[in-house]
């Protein structure tokens, strides 16, 4: 016997073989609490947004096609706008990111060098009353509270 629980059985071809009763019933899975989604709402939506976007750039790549010559002159302003828009982005895009980056390294040499002692705390307002008297007075209060002689206003 080849294999524990196993009787002989008789092939449709005359051989003999050894086989394992089977149970003829077998207990169904329990069902899922809720069925899983085959693609989750964010997915769909994102897919959504993204096709109604193309298309209405398709759309309106069309219109301006068809207009264009009719309004040559607005799409050349347009065009011109654009494209003054873009470089002033790319410019303070740069400077802005340029000015992090030296404000950054000026901080790390400031700690640095920092002593490691207590910073003594330094409490002095520094009151500038210039300008009109019109509506009031006005004018800049500052105030230092020991920060290695930087204002905090």
């Amino acid at each position: 016997m080849p294999v524990p629980g196993a009787v002989q059985v008789q092939l449709p071809d005359g051989r003999t073989a050894w086989g394992r009763p089977v149970e003829q019933h077998l207990d169904p899975l329990p069902p899922a609490t809720t069925p899983p989604e085959a693609m989750p709402g964010w997915a769909k939506a994102l897919s959504l947004v993204a096709g109604s976007l193309t298309l209405m750039a398709l759309g309106s790549a069309a219109a301006l096609r068809i207009a264009a010559p009719a309004l040559g002159g607005l799409v050349d302003l347009l065009d011109t706008l654009w494209r003054v828009a873009l470089t002033l982005a790319v410019f303070l895009v740069g400077v802005g990111l340029t000015g992090r980056l030296l404000l950054a390294s000026a901080r790390r040499t400031d700690t640095a060098t920092a002593p490691a002692e207590q910073q003594p705390m330094v409490f002095a307002p520094q009151i500038d009353t210039g300008g009109t008297r019109l509506l009031g007075r006005s004018g800049d209060v500052n105030i230092q509270i020991g920060d290695r002689n930087r204002n905090k206003q």
